[in-house]
């Protein structure tokens, strides 16, 4: 990018957290990278990206591949403390309460 007579660089790939555009270097995001990317989220909060219309909660051991083509969208939110459902074997806790998995 050229200002004036300067120039500098604002990265390769294109990243929205939460709203924000920033951008970055690295061909591959961990959840880590981009909450230090977006320098306002809690260390502890997870990193869910949004593609084609999905959203993808990542482990800390994910990797995200960066396009130059494509922004990549994420999603950060606090951390959730997991739930066990003692009454129901076959269930999984969800915002909505526990959900039954299809047998």
């Amino acid at each position: 990018m050229h200002f004036g007579s300067e120039s500098f660089t604002i990265g390769r790939f294109i990243v929205d957290i939460d709203g924000c555009l920033r951008a970055t270097d690295k061909p591959y995001l961990s959840p880590d990278d981009i909450l230090a990317l977006h320098r306002g989220s809690d260390a502890q909060a997870s990193v869910v990206w949004e593609i084609n219309g999905e959203s993808i909660l990542l482990g800390s051991a994910d990797r995200v591949e960066m396009n130059e083509e494509r922004v990549a969208f994420f999603r950060t939110r606090e951390v959730e403390r997991p739930f066990l459902n003692p009454f129901e074997e076959t269930g999984v806790w969800s915002d909505q309460g526990v959900q039954a998995l299809a047998a």
